[in-house]
């Protein structure tokens, strides 16, 4: 009885370290990230959709990526694994010379994001899907990003706690300093 009780406690002891935090971040005419505990999935983040892609709009969303990406990872260090990337785009205008001209910048978009995930990560070619293709008689371009990243559970346990108290202990500093600037208001 006592060894299956030990069983027992090592078992829920080692679950925040079996389990994983999943973080999806998803690119489709919109941005959203999503975190994923199992079967939960809760959306952290979302932007408007686009009626139409627009390069620039796009360039800017995969620097919102980047930027994410990069606090995360500055964040967990070596906990944070990538475990897919997704990406399938389809570039298309009215004219010809626009769509060549979309088709580059957007290459060079998605392989800078590439570079960056491999710097970070070690991108592995299974794990690595890339579709990138212009298509001259179509006028709607589409372009899906889907990156799939995640941690255990015990780091997003001790990152969130940190941060909990980290915005505790300086929102109770901006409360002594406005306390003490009314104080001498007052005097």
């Amino acid at each position: 009885m006592l060894y299956l009780v030990l069983i027992l406690v090592i078992f829920l002891f080692s679950l925040p370290f079996l389990l994983r935090v999943g973080y999806i971040i998803e690119y489709d005419k919109d941005l959203h990230i999503e975190i994923k505990l199992l079967f939960i999935k809760k959306t952290i983040f979302s932007k408007a959709k686009l009626e139409k892609f627009d390069p620039g709009e796009f360039s800017q969303n995969v620097n919102d990526i980047k930027n994410l990406i990069l606090d995360l990872y500055k964040k967990f260090k070596s906990s944070l694994k990538l475990k897919s990337v997704y990406i399938k785009s389809k570039i298309a205008t009215s004219d010809p010379y626009l769509t060549a001209i979309s088709y580059g910048a957007v290459n060079g978009i998605i392989f800078s994001l590439i570079g960056f995930l491999d710097s970070c990560f070690e991108l592995k070619e299974k794990r690595t899907k890339v579709t990138l293709s212009p298509d001259f008689l179509d006028t709607q371009s589409t372009i899906f990003v889907n990156l799939n990243l995640y941690t255990s559970l015990f780091s997003f346990i001790v990152l969130s706690t940190y941060a909990f108290l980290k915005s505790a202990i300086k929102g109770g500093k901006n409360g002594r300093k406005q306390a003490k600037r009314n104080d001498k208001s007052r005097t």
